[in-house]
This record gives C-alpha cells, sequence and structure tokens, in this order.
C-alpha cells in the first residue's frame, strides 16, 4: 500500500519527465537536422561555386599559329574569374554593378567633334592623356559606352583608369546628345549607325598619327563597333585600327521570344530613353515624322525604336532596323583583330544568342565567355564594387596584340 501510494505519487513527476525528454529528443533531432540541412546547402552552394560559378572562361578561336600565340600571350584572358561568393547570380551581379558599383573620380577634357551632317558628339580624353597628343607612339583607346550612358557611367571611369595604368591615353566617344552633351541633329544615335564612329577615329587618327589606336565597346557601344568593324568601312577600320574589344555585345536584335530582352530591363532602358528623348524634345520636334505621343507613351524599347529610331533613320519598321542593327551577320568580314567578351549567365544577351561558330570560323577573331558576370557586371571576389574583372583582361588583351606584332617584324 506505501509502495502503491508512493508510485502513485510520483505518476504526474514521471509522465512529465517523459514529456520533458521526449521534448529534448526531438530537439536535438531538430537541431541535428537543422544543422546536418545547413551543412549540405553550404557544400552544395561551395560545389556549384567551385564548379559552375568560378572559373576561367571558355575561350573560342580559329586554332591558327598566330592565335595561339596570341591566347598564350594574352595571360589574364586565361586567369580564372571569381564573382564575390554573396552574388555569383546574374540579375543580382547586373543590379549591383549598375547602381552601387563605385564611381572613381576620372578627369576629362571635353572636346566636340563637329560631324559631316552638322551634328556633333563629344569627346572626353583623360586629362593625363590629353597632355601628351603630340604624335607620338603611346597606343590610345576609343571607348564606346553602352545605351543612354555616357562618360560619367562607373564601368566607363574604371576602364579609364585601366588603361592609363597601362601608361596609354584613352577618350570616350559621348554618341550624340549623351553624357550631358547638345544635340544638333534631330537624330541621335542607334545600334545600326556606325558613320559617326568613322569620323570619330579618322580625328582621333589624325590626333595621333603615330600611335597604336584601339577601340573598345560595352553593350549598345560593342554592337556599334562592332557593325563598323565588319561594315562598309571595314577596309578603313583594317587600316586605322590595330585591334579591338567588346563587351557584352547584343550580335542579333531579332531573337526568339525565350531570348528577348526580360521585361524589368526593358521597362528600365525604356525610361532612360524617353527621358534621353524629352531632354532633347525640342530638337526631336524639328523632325516630322517623330511621334511624340508614341513617345511619352513608350512601354518597351521596341515601342520608341517604332515611334523614334525608325523615323529618324528612315527605316520602314522595326523589323527592318532590328535586321540591319544585327552585327551578327557582319562577324565575316572584320579583319581587325577583335576580342569578344560575353557571360553565360547574361540577362541581356543569353548564351544562345551568343554566335560562337561564326567568331570561331574568322581567324580575326577571339571569344571569352564566363559562366557567370551578368551584363557589363563581373563583380570580383576581392573588390565587389570596385573595377571589373574584365578591365584588365581587356587591356592586357590589347597589349599582347601590340607584342605580338613587334615580335613578328
Amino acid at each position: 500500500r506505501v509502495h502503491g501510494g508512493t508510485y502513485l505519487t510520483f505518476m504526474p513527476v514521471l509522465a512529465f519527465s517523459s514529456v520533458l525528454a521526449i521534448k529534448v529528443v526531438l530537439a536535438l533531432a531538430l537541431r541535428s537536422w537543422t544543422l546536418w540541412t545547413l551543412v549540405l546547402l553550404v557544400c552544395g552552394y561551395g560545389v556549384y561555386y567551385f564548379t559552375r560559378a568560378a572559373g576561367a572562361p571558355m575561350l573560342h578561336f580559329s586554332p591558327t599559329a598566330i592565335n595561339k600565340r596570341l591566347v598564350s600571350a594574352a595571360r589574364l584572358l586565361n586567369r580564372r574569374y571569381s564573382p564575390p561568393l554573396w552574388a555569383p547570380f546574374a540579375h543580382l551581379q547586373t543590379a549591383l554593378g549598375a547602381r552601387l558599383r563605385s564611381v572613381p573620380h576620372v578627369e576629362f577634357r571635353r572636346e566636340f567633334l563637329f560631324l559631316a551632317d552638322g551634328g556633333c558628339c563629344a569627346l572626353d580624353w583623360h586629362a593625363d592623356a590629353a597632355q601628351i597628343l603630340a604624335a607620338d607612339t603611346v597606343p590610345v583607346v576609343v571607348v564606346l559606352h553602352g545605351l543612354t550612358g555616357g562618360s560619367h557611367e562607373s564601368y566607363v571611369r574604371h576602364m579609364i583608369l585601366s588603361i592609363a595604368a597601362k601608361g596609354w591615353r584613352s577618350v570616350v566617344f559621348n554618341f550624340r546628345g549623351a553624357g550631358d552633351s547638345p544635340l544638333l541633329t534631330p537624330r541621335g544615335y542607334s545600334a545600326a549607325w556606325t558613320e559617326d564612329l568613322h569620323e570619330v577615329l579618322l580625328h582621333v587618327r589624325r590626333s595621333a598619327p603615330a600611335a597604336p589606336l584601339f577601340a573598345m565597346g560595352f553593350s549598345l557601344g560593342a554592337n556599334i563597333l562592332t557593325n563598323y568593324l565588319g561594315g562598309p568601312n571595314a577596309a578603313t577600320a583594317a587600316h586605322a585600327l590595330t585591334a579591338a574589344v567588346a563587351l557584352c555585345c547584343p550580335f542579333s536584335m531579332i531573337r526568339k521570344p525565350e531570348h528577348g530582352v526580360p521585361r524589368l530591363y526593358d521597362r528600365v532602358f525604356t525610361a532612360n530613353l524617353v527621358r534621353f528623348a524629352a531632354r532633347h524634345r525640342e530638337m526631336f520636334a524639328l523632325h516630322p515624322s517623330v511621334d511624340w505621343k508614341a513617345v511619352e507613351d513608350a512601354r518597351g524599347i521596341v515601342d520608341f525604336d517604332a515611334a523614334v529610331t525608325v523615323r529618324v533613320f528612315g527605316y520602314e519598321s522595326t523589323d527592318e532596323y532590328y535586321r540591319d542593327a544585327s552585327c551578327a551577320p557582319r562577324l565575316s568580314a572584320i579583319r581587325v583583330r577583335t576580342l569578344f567578351i560575353n557571360a553565360a549567365d547574361d540577362p541581356i544577351v543569353p548564351a544562345a544568342v551568343i554566335p560562337h561558330r561564326q567568331i570561331a570560323a574568322n581567324p580575326s577573331l577571339v571569344l571569352a565567355v564566363t559562366a557567370t558576370g551578368g551584363h557589363c557586371a563581373w563583380l570580383q571576389h576581392q573588390s565587389p564594387l570596385g573595377e571589373a574583372w574584365t578591365d584588365s583582361c581587356a587591356v592586357d588583351f590589347l597589349d599582347a596584340v601590340l607584342r605580338l606584332d613587334a615580335s613578328s617584324q
């Protein structure tokens, strides 16, 4: 009876202890499960980062003896690209590169070049370069910015500093009305129009007749540059330019729906284009066929091009304009040594539109494709918001061409 009473007395204690023990076991099990899940996630991400996100670019080129020497000489092009551990993803890189990348201070000397049709463009010479414009042999690099960009852009300024670090001169070609420059004609610029670039290169060549002349373009600027290199002035380009670099070149303006510009980017680009047109509204209003109501209502790049670009450049339709603006068909005509650098995860220029075979078929061209990098981003692990990985690679490639040419003389 005493024992039974004792048993009954401790029944609640035993029950409570059992429940507590179960809770402790479950908590430990849950904690262990959470810990192992975290470990697996970290390991999985590590495998993804080191096997997919980071790595040396894939190189595509015609395997001629001189190309093999060139690619070997451009040693930085063969180095590993390591994006930030916390930002290897395309959209994140693109956004950070566009919005948060540092904007270094660069001294420019602005020169206005008046063009044959009465228009003008602004040439921003790097201040150090402007002091040595005599006819010497110091290389000059002409830099073309992207859509609605200019010499104020962070990616342009970081490249200018990389060029200066090599001891070379540089000048930013701000398209008509871009970079806070005036628009003197009711026509700005387009992805297909290369005559302005032609006049700029001839002017720079006259300014530095004995110097090696290079050209470098980003995004839209890369497309304009490529169209020029393989267009009607291809022979002049081959004579004037020593080498060129095209970063994030779009290649084709006519794409399948699944390869088009994502809606978010399309809206951002369109808003920038509308602001550009509004800034020069008085001049665009002088063109009789510009539909200003359609400009204000534009919700996509196609809408803006239909309202402005097609009309001021004399095309019948956006399809005709985009066919003419696509530079891929002109790759085979390029005779200037040119490096194309693209990222396979570029949300604006997806890997599917990169013409690997066409580039590899031309012995003057080299294509480098990184697994990651976004659009004009290529943030680096060691300096996430500083210079892009491609800056030193591009300059090193141009230097490799110079060294190769010098050794063959």
